[in-house]
């Protein structure tokens, strides 16, 4: 995870762990959209998968907004963060944590 663009923007980059040793490369682009007052995120998969996303309120520590048209809630805590949305009916949680190289 790292800022970009004078801190106005965060890319994340790094890997699902899919179990059996398989795991997905992703890449998640935030940014902070001022006329709009709003966070706009754009994600994309090695699978094929993307998504969009916004931010639009700050509610006790966690973004709140929706991905792909979904509800979903997104929050960082100091090593970590969990990301939680609906989806088509079933819920897609991802924790992610801080690994030092």
């Amino acid at each position: 995870i790292r800022l970009t663009n004078n801190a106005t923007a965060l890319l994340q980059e790094g890997w699902f762990d899919l179990g059996g040793g398989k795991k997905e490369h992703y890449v998640i682009l935030s940014g902070w959209d001022g006329a709009a007052k709003t966070m706009r995120v754009r994600g994309f998969t090695s699978a094929g998968y993307s998504w969009t996303g916004e931010w639009k309120q700050l509610q006790q520590g966690k973004w709140i907004g929706t991905a792909s048209g979904n509800k979903a809630t997104f929050a960082v805590n100091g090593d970590s963060m969990r990301y939680e949305d609906a989806g088509d009916g079933t819920t897609w949680i991802s924790n992610f944590t801080r690994v030092k190289r």
